[in-house]
C-alpha cells in the first residue's frame, strides 16, 4: 500500500487487482493494470502466498486530528524465515 499523508486507500474503491509471480524465495507483485511492480527477495526466507486479502489498520494519531483514520492495505503473502535462538 502506497499510503499518501492526504488520503487514505479504500478497497471498495479500487478496480484492480494484483498478480503475483512467486519463487522459493522471491516474489514479484504487480498491478492487473499498468504500474509499476514491486519485486521482493530474500537469500534465506521463504515466500508464502495467500489468497491475498486486505487488511483494515487504524491510525490513532491521524483520529486524534479528526483526519481519515482508516486505511486498507493489501495483504499478499509472507516471508517464512527460521532464526537461531
Amino acid at each position: 500500500n502506497s499510503r499518501h499523508f492526504h488520503s487514505v486507500t479504500n478497497k471498495e474503491e479500487i478496480d484492480w487487482s494484483f498478480l503475483q509471480k512467486t519463487s522459493a524465495n522471491s516474489v514479484t507483485i504487480q498491478p492487473s493494470i499498468p504500474l509499476s511492480a514491486l519485486i521482493l527477495f530474500s537469500s534465506h526466507g521463504i515466500y508464502t502466498p495467500s489468497q491475498g486479502e486486505w487488511v483494515e489498520t487504524y491510525f490513532r494519531v491521524e483520529a486524534s486530528r479528526g483526519e481519515s483514520c482508516y486505511d486498507d492495505n493489501y495483504q499478499p503473502g509472507f516471508f517464512h524465515f527460521e532464526v537461531a535462538p
